[in-house]
């Protein structure tokens, strides 16, 4: 199976409408003064590689792909006010909270800064938000009573509690936990009053870092500040404990719930699904799945993609297959989630033909795939020995707008490998710096071994030296292909030169370097330094593998080696 002709073409008209409904999104988002979406839209955006112009009213993206900004009256109709400036370089006018141009990122100057770029909701400065990160991720509880005392803050947040959860979200969106706990405790020394929403925001820093240890603690200390966690918070803390993969702490809070006459929602029962699927627990994520009607909740797509990577994590590629399409049965539409997680599950099974099929289905349904999901693609075509169409689908990624990745190439790279055809393989190599990709040291081993195969020696010592002009470190896994490459011409002293060189740089020197180096020795005629090898192997506790029992199998029955 091969994805249909004319697919680019469509995939360029299809990301450009997609580019184009997040645009009007944003849009609507501004138009109801939901500033926060609004910003987290344009962020996406330029994570696409679109440039928003609200001033001109058009938006540029990649492959010169570019559209329409329906202009909103307030921006058409805007008033300069004092505190707003022009961009030095460009001249372009900007709202006072930017801090570089919206057109060029040109910063402002020194003089134009103002005292402090954080805002609340409503347009009040956080005079203390910028003082408060400064003091990094641990200070002490003096300095954040120093700053807060500083800049009047306990006044200001008796009178605007909003205040205070600005203040937090701040704080949580720079990954300060410790500091919002804080925070609370000298408010609450100055009998300044906390709530519920104060404290789930500083939840929110502490999922965002994973410190579940500390949200935890955290959770236990609210009884302090008079307050009973609410379902927002246990849903933050059973979060943390997800992205840490505790997943035992994870069930254990949801088992807490019912004591604290709380009942689980969705958003609950979808992260203690992913924290045991994030560990392979693919029936512990399919029970708590099972149990939702129960509670009467409906499985919505983040459970369907969360239980697809469970069953995806524990090797259970069919019951994902299973699950994805049932979605339909759920009155569900798979998202690119859904897709990425199903084709996951294709490479690692090498499903190569549901790889594709999944693909055109995601064009089909103008669900634009991303890179991840053309590099899944390209892995199940090379676990199922498909070399040309993986290069079919990397040569693919660039023409629909997208920037291919180390791992894009390193995959189809590794497809022409099992076929000796180590002249693709370096090509790929070389075409990188062409679309501005750097190579890893898993490129480099992929080509190496590729050279190693065929007996190309020269090439692979060559690979190796350019690894180390890229600054990029060989592993035992390099060492290994180039003395494999070079034990196949019995040039067995630059293999125990290569050996000498690991230890002297200190690289770890595993079995398949010990293998390599005895193989070479005997092929050469050298048959007791693979026994000297092999006794080195038992002295530094290095288990030998088949290839090294072989060798010194059939030297001991050699006539010669008897005597030894």
């Amino acid at each position: 199976m091969c994805l249909s002709s004319g697919t680019p073409q469509r995939l360029r008209a299809s990301r450009a409408n997609q580019i184009q409904k997040l645009v009007n999104e944003r849009q609507e988002f501004r138009k109801n003064k939901d500033f926060g979406r609004a910003d987290d839209l344009r962020k996406q955006l330029k994570d696409l590689g679109v440039h928003v112009d609200d001033f001109d009213g058009t938006w540029r993206g990649p492959y010169h792909l570019f559209g329409k900004v329906d202009v909103l009256e307030a921006v058409s109709g805007l008033v300069r006010k004092e505190t707003d400036w022009d961009c030095p370089r460009c001249g372009r006018l900007n709202f006072e909270r930017n801090v570089v141009c919206c057109r060029c990122s040109a910063p402002r100057s020194a003089d134009e800064a103002p005292a402090s770029p954080y805002w609340d909701g409503s347009g009040r400065r956080l005079a203390e938000v910028e003082p408060l990160l400064a003091l990094g991720l641990h200070p002490s509880r003096e300095d954040v009573m120093r700053v807060l005392q500083a800049h009047q803050s306990f006044r200001r947040f008796r009178r605007i509690s909003s205040l205070v959860t600005a203040v937090l979200a701040a704080l949580s969106k720079h990954e300060r936990p410790e500091v919002g706990v804080l925070v609370l405790r000298c408010m609450r020394e100055k009998e300044v009053e906390v709530n519920t929403v104060h404290c789930n925001a500083v939840f929110g820093a502490g999922a965002a870092v994973n410190d579940w240890s500390s949200m935890l603690r955290f959770l236990r200390e609210m009884t302090e500040f008079n307050l009973e966690p609410d379902i927002v918070s246990y849903n933050a803390a059973i979060s943390a404990c997800d992205k840490a993969s505790c997943w035992e702490q994870a069930l254990g809070l949801l088992d807490e719930l019912p004591q604290a006459r709380l009942d689980p929602n969705l958003a609950s029962l979808n992260s203690a699904m992913s924290a045991v699927g994030r560990v392979s627990l693919w029936q512990g994520a399919l029970s708590i799945m099972s149990c939702m009607p129960a509670r009467k909740l409906s499985p919505d797509l983040v459970t369907v993609s969360t239980g697809i990577s469970a069953c995806d994590r524990g090797q259970q590629w069919r019951r994902a297959f299973s699950m994805f399409h049932a979605m339909p049965k759920m009155a569900l539409s798979p998202n690119a989630f859904c897709y990425s997680a199903a084709m996951s599950s294709c490479e690692k099974g090498g499903f190569w033909q549901m790889s594709l099929h999944l693909l055109q289905a995601m064009i089909e349904t103008t669900e634009l795939p991303d890179v991840v999901c053309y590099n899944s693609a390209i892995g199940a075509c090379n676990t199922g020995g498909q070399c040309w169409l993986a290069l079919s689908l990397l040569s693919q990624i660039s023409v629909v707008g997208l920037q291919p990745t180390a791992a894009s190439y390193t995959s189809a790279m590794s497809s022409f490998e099992p076929y000796g055809c180590w002249e693709e393989s370096l090509s790929l190599l070389s075409s990188m710096s062409e679309v501005k990709v750097l190579p890893n040291e898993i490129s480099f081993n992929t080509v190496i071994s590729a050279c190693a195969k065929t007996g190309q020696w020269h090439l692979a010592m060559e690979l190796m030296e350019q690894m180390h002009r890229l600054e990029l470190v060989p592993d035992a896994f390099t060492y290994a292909a180039v003395m494999g490459a070079l034990g196949h011409w019995r040039c067995w002293e630059q293999v125990l030169a290569l050996l000498q060189t690991m230890h002297a740089k200190t690289v770890l020197v595993n079995v398949h370097c010990y293998s390599a180096a005895m193989q070479a020795c005997d092929t050469a005629g050298h048959w007791q330094r693979s026994v000297a090898l092999w006794e080195t192997m038992s002295d530094r506790n290095i288990p030998p593998d088949a290839v090294c029992y072989n060798t010194i199998f059939q030297i001991m029955l050699r006539p010669k080696a008897e005597e030894y």
